[in-house]
């Protein structure tokens, strides 16, 4: 299926635009919805852009949404999988903040910028935050676990263990490791951890 598409930007609207895409001797033009987030960074007609993009079957209707990175992408796509979320809600959800901004609120704990999206409140913001607390971005994931040695790994463990998340986990994990340095016993982590 569509991964993303590559064109000339026709027309933008702050919830879709349109992209011109050569075929050979023809053009074909698609509307593509999209996130306050990508209007504001889009460009101006004329302009070559490139969209990571997501088809869907909303109501009866093929829709394209589009995204300008890929992990604004992955985090929609996961969005529209869980209960009660439907593209409309991921797209509004993602037109406050980006993919990389809501989950580092969210691993802080911090669910009132998701809450106060129209249409989520507190209570799906809370449920939100719990079938998105085991995902990790892709780009995040690459980064987080490139150069983990084993000291690091047990502490990520340990403080699974003692019930954070593994995102928190992993976190928390880093900042003890960047504060104390690697040569402190897991014990010294762990007690920088639960100080922080």
């Amino acid at each position: 299926m569509f991964y993303a598409i590559t064109g000339q930007l026709v027309r933008k609207d702050p919830t879709l635009c349109v992209i011109s895409l050569r075929l050979g001797e023809s053009t074909i033009q698609v509307e593509v919805r999209i996130p306050l987030t990508v209007y504001e960074r889009l460009g101006d007609p004329g302009d070559n852009v490139t969209l990571f993009v997501y088809p869907a079957v909303v109501k009866g209707e093929f829709q394209v949404f589009g995204f300008l990175s890929e992990e604004d992408r992955q985090l929609f796509r996961t969005m529209v999988q869980l209960p009660n979320i439907g593209p409309g809600l991921a797209l509004r959800v993602l037109s406050g903040m980006s993919a990389r901004e809501l989950m580092d609120r969210l691993e802080s704990g911090d669910l009132d910028s998701l809450s106060k999206v129209k249409g989520i409140g507190a209570k799906r913001a809370e449920r939100i935050a719990f079938e998105l607390s085991g995902i990790t971005l892709k780009k995040d994931k690459e980064k987080v676990h490139r150069g983990i040695d084993g000291k690091e790994k047990s502490l990520i463990e340990a403080l699974k263990s003692l019930g954070m998340k593994e995102i928190e986990a992993e976190s928390a994990a880093r900042k003890a490791i960047n504060s104390l340095g690697r040569e402190a016993s897991l014990e010294e982590l762990i007690k920088e951890v639960l100080r922080e």
